[in-house]
């Protein structure tokens, strides 16, 4: 269920709005999802995040930097 809505997602990340992103990332930081597509997944989120960074308030950069850190991802750019 939940790699169909990743993969709905996945392809019109650039079309989210900064909260649908962050919104997006903690709900799947939120359900602890263990799978192999997971890493791919908050990559592809957190790259769009980075290249609608200017747009975030305060509260969408720290969901997605949560996000990131439950998933055990660490990506430079984002930082």
């Amino acid at each position: 269920f939940f790699k169909a809505i990743a993969d709905e997602a996945l392809p019109n990340f650039g079309e989210f709005c900064p909260q649908s992103l962050a919104s997006i990332a903690w709900a799947f930081a939120t359900l602890n999802i263990q799978a192999p597509w997971t890493f791919s997944f908050f990559c592809a989120l957190a790259k769009a995040a980075v290249i609608t960074f200017h747009d975030f308030m305060p509260q969408d950069f720290a969901d997605v930097a949560w996000a990131l850190a439950c998933a055990g991802i660490y990506l430079p750019d984002f930082f």
